[in-house]
């Protein structure tokens, strides 16, 4: 994923956001505000770097997940 910005270039899009949770195996459409922060933060770090959805997971993965969620996910 080379487009993983905005068109401003200054924040992660959508879709890529919505990658980056299935790369970190969430659903799509989940949302967690802590995950939310996480994401964004390791998109600042690899923004300049690569901003794959792949490293911005393992980014992710380095600063700390909450615990998923239980239940259905359909």
């Amino acid at each position: 994923m080379s487009d993983d910005l905005e068109p401003d270039g200054t924040s992660i899009g959508g879709q890529a956001f919505e990658q980056v949770m299935h790369e970190l195996g969430y659903p799509r459409w989940y949302r967690d505000d802590r995950i939310t922060k996480a994401i964004d933060t390791a998109w600042q770090v690899c923004r300049d770097t690569g901003r794959t959805a792949f490293d911005i997971a393992a980014a992710v993965r380095t600063i700390g997940l909450p615990p998923m969620p239980q239940g259905q996910w359909h």
